[in-house]
Order: structure tokens, then C-alpha cells, then sequence
């Protein structure tokens, strides 16, 4: 199986490993970690949500519902007077162009 992250939230892997989860081609099923996800969405806490889906992330990695092999790198040429240009703080790599701009002295 291979996934690749949609949005940047941890649940875009934790939900599929929910009993129920249409995409959970493993047959993996841990009521109390089902009991951890169902409750970190019905939190108001955005604190408490990370919490709890860490905590999730742990058990359900404990019971080695996939091993992991394999991420994909993400390789970007950006020239360095394209300014805008933040990978740390867009993990998902997705940029609109209005978020660039050219530094016009260096072009």
C-alpha cells in the first residue's frame, strides 16, 4: 500500500487504520486506538487534538499496521532571487504564485 499525505494533518494516516476505514486494506483493527481517534476529533482543543493523534500515531505503529519504507523526496530549483520561496513552513509543498515574487536587481 502507498500513501501519500493530502493535507497537513496527522489523520491523513491515522484514519486509515481505523476499524472501519474504507482504505484500511490491511485489516488493522485496535478498538482502544479507534477510541483515541474518535475522541481527538471531537476535541475543541487544537493542543489536545496533536496530543492525542501523537498518541495514536505511537500505538498504531506499535502494532505495525504497515512498515514504512519509503518517503518521497521533494526536490525543488528555486533561483535565489525568487523570494517567497519557504519550504520550512510549507510542508506540503504547495505554493501559489502570489506568494512569490522576483527580486527584480538580481534578474
Amino acid at each position: 500500500m502507498a500513501w501519500i499525505a493530502d493535507f497537513n494533518q496527522p489523520n491523513t494516516y491515522t484514519e486509515m487504520y481505523t476499524c472501519d476505514s474504507d482504505n484500511n486494506y490491511g485489516h488493522y483493527c485496535d478498538k482502544e486506538a479507534d477510541e483515541i481517534y474518535n475522541k481527538s476529533l471531537t476535541t475543541n482543543s487544537m493542543d489536545e487534538f496533536y496530543k492525542l493523534q501523537k498518541e495514536l500515531i505511537i500505538k498504531q505503529t506499535a502494532g505495525y499496521p504497515t512498515i514504512p519504507l519509503f518517503t518521497q523526496p521533494a526536490i525543488q530549483l528555486v533561483q535565489p532571487y525568487v523570494k517567497g520561496f519557504k519550504p520550512k513552513e510549507n510542508v506540503m509543498g504547495r505554493y501559489r504564485a502570489k506568494q512569490l515574487s522576483i527580486k527584480q536587481s538580481e534578474v
